[in-house]
């Protein structure tokens, strides 16, 4: 497939595909139903399961533009394939963005347009002569998403929005300000369709199809078919009601994600909104018909937003909590119209603070007098933000979990043993003359035991118990798959404000900067003297605050400055005149000194720029004044040299390194010759140069309470943590001392990055952070009650970067960079592309990376990582697949030991699965040498206690409360559980070969053993057959003239209810002859016939009477039994039972079902002649209790889980399975006897069976606690350290035993599979790592380390 014109669309996305061409080919068409209607139907499904197959199968390769059918895969690591149906449709243009109006067919065009619509209803047409001016667009819809194709890069394409245009910030004002024409907002609607984020209910009876034909469900009805062709309805109709019963369950699990989903949407769909035409007409249109450039207004009191638009005129105040998780609101200007920032290409990341995105809530629109707010609609449907997280959910990206794909091989394996033990079934069978019939059966119902369907459902069943112990702690899970991986996290990325440390700032004081030099330290902002100034002008101004309905809304830092200035903050009245000529927002003053300034311009905090700034004139003043404030690094390089005191950095470092967060103010006065037009027309850059710099304001963040204790855990569970944040390297750096994350013994390593210029290329600096910490006093210091084992580690270090150097790093360092993230821990100034960068840098070690934030600045890293856990409670953490309603890192701890405990219960359940499968298989193949097998009601209890009971209710075992250090496996494959598995079924097989052999050394075995059931089984019949050489003749040596062809007709043409003796004699042939020819010639074979007799009650009392009156002359007479006679022909019971000898018929095929005569009989059951056996009830008895007995072993609790006595639903199914079979062993009854088909069998030997499950307790728990779990870590830890020092020098001769384990455990010269371990072990031959003092590295250079000249 590869090189024949495969396209690729979607390039640089995580949705990226390969595409192929098809067109139908009709040959191959009736091949493929030739093909399905010779094999039943099974190529058509094959074909359904693999569709690059189908495809080809039925199809033709051609190029992109003459296809009819695509053929797509996915080029992640899944490769999934898809086939899509090419559509056509006719339109008068070939984009949606083409100038209808600049064509000759204008008129006819709206005419032909609307015929069109009304024709297709916006879908499909063929008719291609409906227009002159009509053009063929051909497309195709994949997940949702329509692909149009495009002449210009001949490929397939998907239509985002308007900035596919390219368009300028200056031409959405100029070109899309007036609106569009109806005729253009239908043209455009055709292919943009509805603005709607469509989550379609999809009718159950197609859920159900696709259900069905899940190879699961395949499976299970080949598995009832087959039990139902055995004549064992039971147990086939029990397989059909547990696939019915989990079809049912499948079904209300999707139709209730579809309707959940659908609810998350409506709430913005079906709204009502101004539309401005460009004929300046205003029409009230439904949001559903909004297409990409559409004009419409927004109300001054707000709205839901249904779509994605940019501001062009006003400014509005934003609740975006659904996609950011941010509780604060935030303010969006319109989009600049002049200056250098207009002639920038739109772009919704770029420009999000003048964009309203779908589902965010409008609070209130603000505009000049006499004006209404206008936006553009730039996105629809599912391109927008809303649409794509809503496409996420619907259509998610596969998870990679090893666990699901061990389990798939496994099954593959066990379909494998399947094939084997059906083959010598088959072997078996036929060399013992059994019938053909009874062969296939008996082998394809060895392959529906040895492979265990259930596995899938019992895995999903343990994900949901675990959601719901998750829940209960205020986690909750949106993704189950992910909850395994949670249980593997071994890096933990941490945000830290709101995450570490407390969401609310509390302002420790200011440090004012005047003439180049710092004043003393200030904690009172309001005195008169200060209210005045420009710091705290510009404290009461630069934020983004707004009053909604009387209360200050807004960032809680913003909030905490604001209110310490005790400034008032009012919206300009409408009925007041405003101040000047220009747009005033807000207007903020003081309530004493009588100091007005109105925010005539805003510009929002940007986590690039790392700062923010208004522009405000104060009543009564002519010049406009620039307020700026943000990260002190960044502020003091747009400040003038000579205003910054030189101090500035030992001052900054000073409060940092106490934990402080400081942030940076500045001010700068226009000239007062500039008009309010002018100031518009200036840039941002422009406005925020030569600021002159007024000083600091000094935060305290505290430490969470919580942060400390969760931090040791999870450093004594060997899990290790970073810290991701946008604040200051110094805070971060105080922080990660102060809350345990670096212990205060180990180095700090810091890396200054610069990128190359015109005269040196890249360059790294290594600068070492001093190990001491000056702590504020309010910080406690966590004691590790394990420092006094570790001691002091000298070599212990941590790499700490800015976001910055990280890039620069990234850029020009890729080699030094894997060496660098495996001991870096503090990540400053990260933006939240850089955040994701790193997520994806560390997954590439192959580390298992989880990511704890709590704002939008981390979204991206939640949903890049394997685990994300968001501490908002939003609708933005629909991005997250973890939420946690606790607001602090507890929920990490909790979400780990959940993990683990899931994750371990998975691998119980499957080893218990799959050693359940080996037992009843190997019992099958043990009974299959006495031609017997296990019954439809024993298949039933045992696969009650192995498909349903027991490994659901094993699942239920909650997690240990305390997290260790040691982790829980990860592979299938592993040694640990392949020893676990290996051991185990030996010892079953090994107590199922003791059973079988020894029931057949018991004394009674040949007595008691009833011989008419082997014959039975034989061959179908209670009498002798002869002996046949292999071409199926009588090997007797006498001449055969009896069976001459007339005798042979002459005895099929007989009577058939006469007996042979009466055929005999009419036909005048030997008795012996007759029934040779009725055996070996006409193959019918004689069947005893079971008579019951009817009974009234009437009956009985005349049967009572008859027994006394025979008892009373016994006693009166004892002589009087000389003279009854007792006949051999018949015997009578009290219960009415007649057996009979002579009631005997002859046929061909053995009577496999009861037949009710008139007279009540019934006939010999085939299954319970092939049944009844000592083997079969000796091993049933024994392999139920195997059940039980694997299922307590392997739902041991710790280490990751509580004891399984805790487990109580898991108990009282153990405790009852075990009082049934042992009542039924040791006290047997006959209505249950009857039913298991169970044989009589002795006391003492029942007494001899329990002994031998209770060795084998002993035994399996021996096998699995003592071996597994003590021994198995003394041979790992052992050879672990021996494969370590392999790795890099040749292992030195020890003893031969150890030699020999770590051949067997190929943990011989074995280097570690994870990359960030083999790269340890690398690390720990270099000398020269990690980097000395005031070294510096250069990109590109041999010579990685230079010293610092």
């Amino acid at each position: 497939m590869n090189g024949r014109q495969a396209k690729v669309i979607n390039q640089g996305q995580e949705d990226e595909m390969e595409v192929w061409g098809y067109r139908p080919c009709w040959w191959k068409i009736l091949l493929v139903g030739l093909g399905a209607v010779c094999s039943g139907g099974l190529l058509l499904l094959m074909l359904y399961w693999l569709p690059q197959w189908g495809v080809k199968a039925t199809c033709t390769h051609t190029s992109l533009k003459e296809a009819q059918r695509l053929l797509l895969r996915t080029t992640d690591d899944f490769g999934r394939w898809f086939r899509i149906k090419v559509r056509v449709l006719l339109a008068p243009g070939k984009t949606p963005f083409d100038d209808l109006e600049s064509t000759s067919c204008l008129q006819k065009g709206e005419l032909y347009h609307r015929e069109l619509v009304k024709k297709t209803n916006l879908k499909q047409t063929t008719d291609p002569g409906s227009s002159v001016c009509s053009a063929q667009v051909h497309y195709f819809t994949h997940h949702n998403i329509k692909y149009y194709w495009n002449e210009d890069a001949q490929n397939f394409g998907a239509y985002k929005g308007l900035e596919d245009t390219n368009v300028s910030c200056a031409d959405i004002h100029t070109k899309h300000s007036s609106g569009l024409t109806g005729a253009l907002q239908e043209y455009r609607a055709l292919f943009f369709g509805k603005n709607l984020i469509d989550v379609k209910m999809p009718p159950l009876f197609k859920i159900f199809i696709n259900e069905v034909l899940n190879p699961f469900y395949i499976f299970q009805l080949f598995a009832v078919i087959v039990w139902c062709l055995e004549k064992r309805y039971e147990f086939g109709l029990f397989l059909l009601l547990l696939s019915c019963a989990l079809l049912a369950f499948s079904l209300c699990t999707v139709r209730k994600h579809h309707v959940r989903l659908r609810d998350m949407v409506l709430a913005h769909s079906m709204l009502q909104v101004s539309v401005c035409r460009r004929n300046e007409d205003v029409e009230r249109v439904m949001s559903t018909e909004l297409v990409l450039g559409d004009v419409f207004t927004i109300p001054t009191n707000g709205m839901m937003m249904p779509c994605e638009a940019v501001l062009i005129r006003g400014a509005c105040t934003v609740d975006e909590s659904m996609l950011t998780g941010e509780s604060a609101p935030v303010t969006k200007t319109s989009v600049p119209s002049s200056g250098e920032e207009a002639d920038r290409i739109y772009n919704t990341e770029e420009h999000k603070q003048h964009t309203l995105f779908c589902g965010s809530h409008v609070i209130q629109s603000r505009c000049g007098a006499g004006e209404l707010v206008k936006v553009v609609v730039v996105r629809t449907g599912f391109s927008m933000e809303k649409g794509q997280l809503v496409h996420s959910i619907l259509h998610p990206k596969p998870t990679d979990f090893k666990l699901h794909r061990d389990a798939l091989h496994f099954m593959m394996c066990m379909g494998g043993l399947g094939v084997i033990g059906c083959i010598y079934s088959v072997v078996l069978h036929v060399t013992r003359g059994v019938a053909p019939e009874i062969v296939v059966h008996a082998s394809l119902g060895l392959v529906t035991v040895a492979v265990t369907p259930i596995l899938p459902v019992a895995l999903t069943a343990g994900l949901l118990n675990a959601q719901r112990r998750m829940k209960r702690v205020g986690i909750f899970c949106t993704s189950p798959q992910r909850i395994n991986i949670s249980g593997q996290l071994n890096l933990i990325c941490f945000d830290k404000t709101g995450t570490l440390t407390e969401d609310s700032l509390n302002l420790w004081g200011i440090q004012r900067a005047k003439d180049g030099m710092f004043s003393s330290p200030e904690t009172e902002v309001t005195t008169e003297t200060l209210a005045k100034t420009s710091f705290v002008a510009c404290m009461a101004t630069c934020h983004s605050l707004v009053r909604i309905e009387d209360k200050l809304c807004g960032d809680p830092l913003d909030l905490k400055v604001f209110n310490a200035t005790g400034w008032i903050l009012a919206e300009p009245a409408e009925e007041q005149p405003a101040l000047h000529d220009d747009d005033i927002s807000t207007v903020v003053k003081h309530p004493q000194q009588g100091v007005e300034l109105g925010i005539v311009l805003h510009f929002p905090f940007s986590s690039t720029l790392q700062r923010m700034s208004v522009v405000v004139r104060q009543l009564g003043q002519k010049h406009f004044d620039v307020y700026l404030k943000g990260a002190p690094e960044t502020v003091v390089n747009l400040c003038k040299p000579h205003t910054v005191p030189q101090s500035f950095t030992e001052t900054l470092e000073t409060y940092t390194r106490q934990g402080f967060r400081v942030i940076a103010l500045a001010h700068h006065q226009l000239e007062s010759i500039l008009s309010w037009p002018e100031v518009q027309n200036l840039s941002r850059e422009q406005l925020e140069t030569n600021m002159d710099f007024l000083g600091l304001i000094i935060m305290q963040n505290k430490i969470k309470e919580q942060t400390a204790g969760v931090l040791l855990d999870l450093r004594r569970a060997n899990i290790r943590t970073l810290m991701v944040t946008g604040d200051n390297m110094s805070t971060a750096l105080s922080v990660a001392r102060d809350c345990g994350m670096v212990p205060d013994h180990e180095n700090i390593i810091i890396a200054d990055a610069v990128p190359p210029n015109d005269e040196n290329p890249a360059r790294i600096t290594w600068r070492y952070s001093d190990n001491r910490v000056v702590r504020n006093k309010k910080t406690p210091r966590v004691i590790f009650a394990d420092e006094g084992m570790q001691g002091e580690d000298p070599a212990g270090y941590h790499f700490a970067v800015s976001g910055p150097a990280f890039a620069v790093i990234a850029e020009h360092f890729p080699q030094l960079l894997p060496k660098f993230l495996l001991r870096a821990t503090v990540f400053a100034r990260m933006t939240p592309d850089q955040k994701t960068q790193l997520v994806q840098g560390l997954q590439s070690m192959d580390y298992i990376v989880g990511m704890c934030g709590d704002g939008a600045n981390d979204c991206g890293a939640l949903k890049k990582a394997h685990v994300g856990i968001s501490l908002s409670e939003l609708e933005a953490s629909v991005a997250s697949p973890f939420t946690s309603a606790i607001p602090n890192i507890s929920c990490v701890t909790n979400l780990i030991k959940k993990g683990r405990a899931a994750l371990v219960t998975s691998f119980c359940v499957f080893k218990f699965l799959a050693l359940s499968s080996i037992i009843v298989t190997s019992g099958m193949l043990l009974l299959y040498w006495v031609l017997s097998s296990f019954g439809s009601v024993q298949f039933i209890c045992m696969a009650i206690g192995m498909s349903v009971s027991l490994p659901f209710t094993m699942s239920m075992n909650p997690a240990r409360k305390k997290l260790v250090r040691r982790t829980p496996p990860t592979n299938l494959k592993s040694g640990l559980v392949v020893f676990s598995v290996l051991s185990q079924m030996l010892n079953c097989l090994l107590f199922q070969l003791l059973t079988f052999f020894l029931v057949q050394q018991q004394s009674w075995y040949d007595t008691l053993e009833p011989v008419w059931i082997n014959k039975f089984r034989t061959h179908g019949s209670v009498n002798n057959l002869n002996r046949k050489d292999t071409d199926g003749q009588s090997h007797s040596g006498r001449p055969k003239s009896s069976r001459t062809p007339q005798n042979v007709d002459a005895v099929r043409d007989s009577v058939v209810r006469k007996s042979v003796r009466r055929r005999s004699q009419e036909l005048g042939m030997n008795r012996e002859s007759v029934r040779r020819i009725l055996i070996a010639v006409l193959h019918l074979y004689p069947y005893g016939i079971q008579i019951q007799q009817k009974l009234t009650p009437a009956d009985k009392r005349i049967q009572v009477i008859m027994c006394q009156w025979f008892c009373d002359k016994i006693d009166a007479a004892p002589d009087s039994l000389d003279n009854v006679w007792f006949s051999d022909e018949a015997h009578f019971l009290l219960s009415g039972h007649v057996n009979s000898k002579k009631n005997i018929f002859w046929g061909s095929t053995p009577p496999e079902t009861s037949r009710s005569c008139n007279e009540n009989s019934t006939v010999v059951e085939f299954e319970e002649a092939y049944v009844k056996k000592f083997e079969n009830t000796s091993l049933f008895y024994v392999t139920s209790f195997q059940y039980l007995i694997v299922a307590i072993v392997y739902s041991k609790g710790k280490p990751f889980r509580q004891p399984s006595y805790k487990n109580w639903p898991f108990v009282l199914t153990c405790a009852s399975l075990y009082v049934f079979y042992l009542f039924v062993m040791l006290y047997p009854l006959p209505a249950i006897d009857n039913a298991l088909l169970i044989v009589c069998i002795p006391y003492d030997w029942r007494i001899t069976l329990l002994m031998i499950v209770m060795a084998h307790t002993v035994v399996a728990f021996t096998l699995e606690v003592l071996i597994v779990d003590t021994l198995w870590k003394i041979v790992q830890s052992k050879l672990a350290t021996r494969a370590l020092t392999a790795h890099t020098t040749q292992m030195v001769n020890g003893p031969w035993g150890w030699n020999f384990l770590s051949w067997m455990l190929c943990c011989k010269n074995r280097s570690p599979k994870t990359k960030y371990k083999l790269l340890t072990l690398e690390l720990q031959e270099l000398t020269d790592w990690p980097p000395a003092p005031s070294t510096i590295t250069y990109a590109g250079t041999p010579q990685y380390l230079i010293a610092d000249p």
